[in-house]
């Protein structure tokens, strides 16, 4: 028994080490069920002298029996003195709400509270008893699901600030050492209902592999851990081609050049690669891949991010809500900041005076302007004769002169006077407002780029 002990404490100790988890100086908030995996968990935390916490969830999911669990967990915490915390959920109302599977919804309610209670109490990490064989029965799930390479790559020893530390232990030996140490423990009943796909794969599915070979577990262990190098490959490699590919990238869009994407195989892969941090899966990808001899226009929205397909490149860009709010501007306004920011400088015509060239500025004659100006969005059907120009064009015409992508025409500003556009702002002025020989006073407009 003692040897088991020490054998187990050592591989926790390295494990930790060997993964960079965490040091005895760091307070650990552990996430714990009852159940035997994290019932050794804190078991070996508490041998190793680390300072813990205990956070437990009661999912209303199972009667008296998840209020039974509560009630061992919140007693051994109690009996150890460790701090507890503890909250009940309605998951199942909560799924319902959300449009997800309740097991979906559990973890969602898990994570989201042992991060505020994390933060509140001032918890380094959040610690989770997943052991060796969840990481292969989470290599089937994904596999069932349909993945990436990161999918079948399984369970990460530290994710962020959570961190796995007994995921090198198997269930038998998790339950040999709860055994050894008299540990108390609760049984989950809803383990062994083949109903949840984990408990299928579990009782079903990977017991007929070992049957087929008893090293099976090992064997698929190993093969994630030749998986995980690949995905370490494949991530430095493709940080390579994001450099050649992505021509330009802000805060708020990123530029993919269509040609050079074109040529790279595989192409779908390399795709899939860039853009799946914004929400986008593979099938996304080949409906992008697919539209690429087609003329510009087409649009793909994971989420949170759009992608466009212009003319040589993937626009992505954030899905923000248009705002189609207008802004009276009076002729006393000297500036404004949003929603962007212009100056206004009425003066008079001095001798001489050169008009900047600058599509910032709008040189005005301040005597053909009516007060409030308005400033706004443009909209289909807006029109203006352009400044050189005689007749009027439609300013969805003038944007496809200059070739202008359906986000920045989407970030387009204009100011009117009445109901005639004075300014595409940062674009072009209307020739009926320009500086003439006749002009005694003059307004000037600056378009600001925000910082």
């Amino acid at each position: 028994m003692l040897r088991r002990r020490y054998l187990m404490l050592d591989q926790f100790e390295n494990y930790i080490k060997e993964n960079k988890m965490c040091s005895p100086r760091d307070k650990i908030l552990l996430g714990v069920s009852g159940g035997v995996d994290s019932m050794v968990m804190m078991d070996l935390f508490l041998q190793k002298n680390y300072r813990i916490g205990i956070v437990h969830c009661n999912f209303r999911l199972r009667g008296s029996e998840s209020e039974d669990d509560k009630k061992f967990v919140e007693s051994v915490a109690k009996e150890k003195k460790i701090p507890f915390y503890t909250k009940e959920f309605d998951t199942e109302n909560y799924a319902r709400e959300n449009s997800m599977s309740v097991q979906m919804a559990a973890r969602e309610l898990r994570y989201s509270w042992f991060n505020e209670i994390k933060q509140k109490n001032a918890y380094q990490y959040l610690a989770i008893g997943h052991n060796l064989d969840d990481v292969v029965e989470t290599f089937f799930i994904n596999l069932n699901r349909g993945t990436g390479i990161r999918g079948l790559t399984g369970i990460k020893p530290v994710y962020g600030d959570i961190i796995r530390p007994i995921l090198f232990a198997s269930r038998k030996e998790i339950l040999k050492y709860a055994k050894s140490e008299n540990l108390k423990y609760r049984e989950d009943s809803s383990n062994i209902e083949t109903k949840y796909i984990r408990n299928k794969i579990r009782h079903d599915i990977i017991p007929e592999f070992d049957q087929l070979n008893p090293d099976f577990s090992k064997i698929i262990i190993e093969t994630i851990e030749r998986l995980r190098d690949a995905e370490i490959f494949l991530d430095n490699s493709i940080e390579k081609i994001k450099s050649d590919l992505i021509i330009e990238q802000s805060s708020n869009r990123i530029l993919i050049d269509i040609d050079k994407l074109k040529i790279l195989k595989p192409v779908n892969t390399v795709l899939y690669e860039i853009i799946r941090d914004y929400g986008f899966n593979y099938e996304t990808v080949k409906n992008i891949i697919s539209t690429f001899a087609d003329t510009p226009g087409k649009k793909f929205y994971s989420k949170t991010h759009r992608i466009i397909k212009d003319r040589s490149f993937l626009i992505i860009t954030d899905i923000e809500k248009v705002d189609d709010t207008a802004t009276k501007i009076k002729a006393d306004i000297a500036e404004i900041a949003t929603p962007v920011s212009l100056s206004f400088n009425k003066f008079k015509r001095p001798e001489n005076y050169n008009i900047p060239k600058e599509a910032k500025y709008a040189v005005l004659d301040f005597n053909k302007i009516r007060y409030p100006l308005e400033l706004r969005k443009w909209r289909q059907g807006d029109r203006f004769i352009p400044l050189g120009m005689n007749n009027f064009k439609k300013l969805s015409n003038f944007f496809i002169d200059y070739k202008l992508s359906i986000p920045d025409k989407e970030a387009v500003w204009i100011i009117t006077s009445g109901a005639d556009i004075i300014w595409i702002v940062n674009h072009r002025i209307d020739d009926r407002f320009k500086v003439d020989i006749d002009t005694r006073e003059i307004l000037v407009i600056e378009y600001k780029e925000n910082d």
